[in-house]
C-alpha cells in the first residue's frame, strides 16, 4: 500500500476538477489530463476516469490516506494552491473528494464512520456529500 504525502494527494485532487483547457491541447499538463483529452475524443471520459480512480483508491492505504483526506476537506487549500482550484472549480473539487473519501473508506466502513462520527460537529458539504453516499448504501 502507498502513503502518499498531503501535497501528492492534493495533485491528484487538483488534477481531477481541473478542466482540460487549451494548455492540455498544446502538449502541457499532467498525464491524467493529457489521457482525459483523449478520452473525451472518445466518448470514453467516464469509464476512464472511474478506472483511473479505482486503481489510485486500491494502491493506497486506508487510515493514512482518510485522514488526510478528511483534512482535506475541513480545511481546503488557500487560494494560492494550484491556481485556486479548490475555489475555482469549487463543484468538481467537492465532488471528487466526496466521492474519493466514500470509496476509500468502504474499504474499512467502520474506520471512515467512526471518523465521520468523531467530526460530527464539523458537517461540511463534502462530509454531508458522504455521509448521503453512505446512506443510500
Amino acid at each position: 500500500m502507498i502513503k502518499l504525502s498531503k501535497e501528492q494527494i492534493l495533485e491528484f485532487l487538483a488534477e481531477l476538477a481541473a478542466p482540460v483547457s487549451p494548455e492540455i491541447f498544446a502538449g502541457f499538463g499532467s498525464e491524467f489530463q493529457r489521457n482525459r483529452y483523449e478520452w473525451e475524443k472518445q466518448n470514453q471520459e467516464l469509464e476512464k476516469e472511474e478506472e483511473y480512480i479505482s486503481v489510485w483508491i486500491k494502491e493506497q492505504e486506508v487510515q493514512h490516506t482518510l485522514d488526510i483526506l478528511l483534512e482535506i476537506a475541513h480545511n481546503p487549500p488557500e487560494r494560492d494552491f494550484y491556481d485556486g482550484i479548490a475555489q475555482r472549480r469549487q463543484l468538481d473539487w467537492e465532488y471528487y473528494l466526496a466521492l474519493i473519501i466514500y470509496q476509500l473508506g468502504i474499504r474499512d466502513r467502520v474506520l471512515l464512520i467512526s471518523k465521520l462520527e468523531a467530526n460530527n460537529d464539523n458537517i461540511n458539504s463534502i462530509i454531508a456529500s458522504v455521509k448521503e453516499y453512505l446512506a443510500d448504501d
